[in-house]
């Protein structure tokens, strides 16, 4: 083909093309070569490159034996750049023209060799390069193709021409592109294009074409005769720009979908970059790209000192290279000001050098108006602690006062600088400190508040009594303290004195009712079991039993919770190890939901417990587990459900030939959980929605741990749910059926095997660690010796043999692993080799294989029990000698309660000489009951359920303070019953039952105390 190109043509089309004579000689070539190569330009072209395969003979031969083939070139010298192309010949010039560009390493080469400037001319130059050479003939209406032996797309083989292949490969929606764009080359249009459309290869998958072209060859009328064009295959281009495409709309979406205001700056303070929460108009947020605050501010006719205080903060973020945060106020075109927080975040390059500002801002006008009503409400609250007639006060939980409104100066005497930082037991008899301590402090740093008399000694020495309610405050990241409000009740004290006598001991009474007991409820879980169990094994009332039960049964639960969630990797692999002993169901289920009761109360919701299972039914498995499954079920309805109720039901399921089947059914009316959601509920990490992650919170774990822990033990758990109407789940579990006579008596406790008195070093840094473990051991007939950290345990060791040491891991100064470590290396060879046990609350595996190389001889995990800390020292100490640690009843109490159905013992621990006191609370007693259970006695009659609940409630606290266990628990049901509802045909039994009860202590008490 005969091809004409000027020099610009040719540089922009074929900018690495080289034309070499007959004789072997370069006589023109690309700009790029010209660049590259600048010695190869009327120089032998074998002295500049070299030919991939091309061994001897005239190199002008082997070109022209290899024409419109590929041929690689090597450009000789200190840079070795490989060109990829093909030969054609220019017959009427006699030259042989070579067209090809760069290998992709060689771009790289040119790249990292050439200047920034070069660069750039250089890419540039290279997308101007085809891969294969076509040229049209309008005169003969024909189009050749340099790839004529086989097309580069490789399109289908055919009888047809390169050509008109190519022309039906051409996709349907862009023919009409190419048919306008040789129409304007008819009319004059045009004189070159750059054209992209898709071609369909053999394989029918398309790919995209850029097409490039320019007239070669014109007529006398100036219409094209010839045009010379180039075909690229740019299918990865355009997918790389399309998945570029892909991850700047993502990452796009992210910053326009949070929510505060987002802009992108340049080091000029130019914007790059604005979220449509900056600025919400469109055409705005695209016109500001570019410009500056500057230019905003005066197109939009802002203030001009907005701009200002911006480019000052900006320069300096440039300047500092650091963020830099800032309040600004802005007026709204209504007059009202906005309030925003902004930020400025600089990006640094490698050379530490500031390449892009992030701006980032809240509005905090509403956030400001708050602060602005708390301020307000603040001086109200604080107005109306000043002129209250109340008496108002607070102060830390050891009595010491921390404020006092005007009220009490003006009643006690005193100013507020002399009663703030003074103890209130400084102004109470000293006759009644005791009681202020036990009755007051410790009542309301364990229930939150208390209420009752004090006695206030005035500056003037004047007695003076104050009805007070008080009230624990816990706030987060601050000290909790009381508040107290009273009120000045002397004259009404003396005028009662007056007129009845008896209402001094009737007060008396009252204060004695409203004592409460003590609950360790907040202490560590080491704690909870430690002082638990120590509190357990003293005399307790019924009620106390009771209630450390259930404090130890959950503490106990949660334990095994807690190891089983720590450990996930355990869970998954199934290696839990299950339990298999009897236990009661009833009693089982009854105990989770008793620990549900405060929380139902308080959404006002109504918990039903349908039992179809008989009552005395003993099953053999893990009771932990069931617990565990059903808290599991049962927390998550009482989470998802505002209104109506929580049912628990119970049934076995006979199913031939196979083990008792148990099924147990949790359904709630809460929100449910949508079809495409229910699916996924049971995995890993999963809950219904990202709204309630929000909203609920939770690491949705919890059924992922139900469902493990159900099918660990054979069973199956499936979910039913109606959005908006409630969830039901369904537990199969197979469980043997045992018998009554396997069940030991849970009063019973281990008979431990005593160790011969040995002396034992601890160390340990947590006060009610220490307690717990000196109590346990001092019981064991040991001496104990406790130390705070692993310097102290050494410096004891060293000054006293020890027979064992108990090591806590993690302690200040010195931790457990250092301290047995200089142990271990002690001169003296016995006192290195005490044994040593660690305390640890860590007992991943990693962990405990470090206890042995570190030189424990053995570890227990907190919270232990004391059969865990027995079995760990009889193992180190190797010694037997049998002594019975099970738990005494104080022989008196019992001799004298063996018969009665009352028990005194509460009130005898208050006041334990005072017949006469006690005879007054029984008169009393007997005097309020009898109208109490004559009313009651009415009220179910007449089936005044809200009557009934009230008086067994008011019924309650004097029975149980009296220790009259049967008429207690038959109170206690009615009260339940009447409440909820549920069961309302028991009530008049119960009503009988308990009349009968308290008759039968009526004439014990009056035989007893002579009434």
């Amino acid at each position: 083909m005969d091809l004409v190109f000027n020099q610009q043509q040719s540089d922009d089309l074929f900018p690495f093309h080289i034309k070499i004579n007959l004789d072997g000689a370069v006589v023109d070539c690309g700009k790029s070569i010209r660049k590259i190569c600048p010695t190869a330009l009327n120089d032998l072209f074998i002295n500049n490159f070299e030919i991939e395969n091309y061994t001897n003979g005239p190199v002008v031969d082997y070109l022209l034996q290899h024409l419109h083939e590929k041929i690689v070139l090597q450009t000789k010298g200190f840079k070795v750049i490989h060109l990829s192309g093909q030969c054609v010949i220019n017959d009427q010039a006699k030259l042989i023209v070579f067209m090809g560009s760069p290998s992709f390493s060689s771009i790289k080469e040119i790249e990292e060799a050439k200047s920034e400037n070069y660069e750039k001319k250089l890419l540039f130059a290279l997308e101007k390069m085809g891969d294969n050479v076509w040229m049209h003939d309008y005169k003969k209406n024909t189009t050749n193709f340099s790839h004529q032996r086989r097309a580069f797309i490789e399109l289908e083989n055919s009888s047809l021409s390169i050509a008109e292949q190519w022309w039906n490969a051409v996709h349907p929606d862009d023919v009409s592109l190419l048919q306008h764009q040789d129409k304007q080359y008819r009319s004059k249009e045009i004189d070159h294009h750059i054209t992209e459309y898709r071609i369909k290869d053999k394989y029918g998958k398309y790919k995209w074409i850029l097409d490039r072209g320019v007239v070669t060859d014109k007529d006398a009328d100036g219409f094209p005769l010839k045009i010379f064009g180039t075909h690229t295959d740019i299918t990865k281009l355009k997918e790389t720009e399309e998945e570029f495409n892909k991850q700047r709309n993502f990452y796009e979406s992210i910053l326009n979908s949070i929510p505060t205001d987002i802009a992108v700056f340049d080091a000029s303070h130019k914007y790059l970059f604005v979220n449509p929460i900056g600025i919400k108009d469109d055409e705005l947020r695209k016109w500001i790209i570019g410009k500056t605050d500057e230019e905003y501010c005066e197109y939009k006719n802002k203030n001009p000192d907005i701009a200002l205080e911006r480019r000052t903060i900006f320069n300096k973020v440039i300047e500092s290279k650091k963020q830099l945060s800032w309040e600004e106020t802005l007026i709204r075109p209504d007059g009202k000001a906005e309030y925003h927080l902004r930020n400025l975040f600089p990006v640094l390059n490698k050379e530490n050098e500031v390449k892009l500002v992030i701006g980032f801002g809240l509005n905090i006008t509403d956030r400001k108006q708050i602060e602005d009503k708390l301020l307000l409400n603040e001086k109200r609250y604080r107005d109306l602690f000043n002129y209250s007639q109340a008496l108002i006060c607070t102060h830390d939980l050891e009595g010491k006062l921390l404020s006092v409104n005007p009220a009490i100066c003006s009643i006690i005497g005193y100013t507020s600088e002399e009663l703030i930082g003074r103890n209130i037991k400084e102004f109470v008899p000293q006759d009644k400190i005791s009681q202020f301590d036990e009755q007051y402090l410790q009542n309301v740093l364990t229930t939150g508040k208390a209420e009752g008399v004090f006695i206030i000694i005035c500056k003037n020495g004047e007695h003076i009594y104050l009805l007070y309610q008080n009230y624990m405050v816990e706030e987060t990241s601050r000290t909790p303290y009381i508040i107290g409000f009273s009120q000045d009740i002397t004259n009404r004290i003396k005028a009662e004195r007056e007129l009845i006598k008896e209402t001094e001991r009737a007060s008396r009474v009252k204060e004695v009712f409203l004592a409460n007991i003590s609950h360790e409820i907040r202490t560590p879980m080491n704690g909870i079991l430690g002082i638990g169990g120590l509190l357990y094994k003293t005399n307790l009332n019924p009620k106390q039993e009771e209630y450390t039960k259930l404090i130890l049964e959950s503490a106990d639960n949660l334990l095994h919770i807690v190891n089983d969630v720590l450990d996930f990797t355990k869970i998954e692999s199934g290696k839990i190890e299950l339990e298999s002993i009897p236990f009661l169901l009833e009693e089982k289920i009854s105990n989770t939901l008793k620990t549900f009761i405060f929380k139902i109360e308080e959404k006002g919701l109504e918990l039903v417990f349908d039992n179809q299972v008989p009552t005395d039914t003993v099953l053999v498995g893990d009771p932990f587990r069931l617990g565990q499954v059903l808290n599991n079920l049962i927390s998550n309805a009482l989470k998802f459900t505002e209104s109506g109720k929580i049912t628990v039901r119970a049934a076995q399921i006979h199913e031939v030939n196979q083990l008792p089947i148990f099924e147990f059914i949790v359904s709630d009316t809460g929100i449910g959980i949508s079809p495409e959601n229910l699916a996924n509920i049971f995995e890993e990490f999963v809950q219904a929605s990202s709204e309630t992650s929000r909203k609920y919170g939770g690491t949705g774990l919890g059924l992922t741990i139900t469902k493990n822990l159900i099918e660990m033990q054979g069973g199956t758990i499936k979910a039913e749910s109606v959005v908006n109407k409630g969830t039901k789940f369904i537990v199969r579990l197979p469980y043997q059926i045992g018998e009554n006579s396997m069940l030991t008596n849970s009063k019973e406790e281990v008979a431990f095997t005593q160790i011969d008195k040995k002396r034992i070093l601890v160390a340990e840094d947590v006060t009610i660690n220490q307690i717990i473990v000196k109590q346990i051991l001092e019981e064991w007939g040991h001496e104990v010796v406790l130390v705070s950290n692993g310097q102290e345990a050494f410096d004891a060791h060293k000054k006293k043999d020890f027979d064992l040491i108990l090591m806590d891991i993690h302690m200040p100064e010195v931790d457990g692993y250092e301290a047995t470590q200089m142990i271990r290396h002690m001169g003296d060879t016995i006192k290195a080799a005490v044994p040593i046990v660690a305390l640890t609350a860590n007992a991943f595996k990693k962990e405990t294989d470090r206890f042995a190389e570190a030189g424990f001889n053995d570890y227990i995990t907190k919270p232990f029990t004391e059969a865990g800390l027995y079995d760990c020292i009889k193992k180190q100490l190797q010694l037997n000698s049998p002594v019975d640690f099970s738990k005494k009843l104080k022989q008196k109490i019992a001799e004298e309660n063996s018969e009665k159905l009352y028990d005194l013992s509460a009130l005898q621990g208050i006041e334990q000489d005072d017949t006469a006191f006690l005879k007054e609370i029984v008169m009393v007693f007997i005097k309020n009951t009898t109208i109490d259970i004559s009313n009651l006695l009415k009220a179910i009659e007449s089936n005044n359920s809200n009557e009934i609940f009230q008086l067994a409630h008011r019924m309650k606290s004097s029975i149980y303070s009296l220790g009259i266990k049967q008429a207690y628990k038959t109170v206690e049901s009615i009260e339940f019953y009447a409440k909820t509802g549920e069961q309302l045909d028991k009530i008049p039994t119960l009503g009988i039952q308990l009349n009968e009860t308290i008759q039968l202590v009526f004439t014990q008490l009056k035989s007893d105390f002579n009434i």
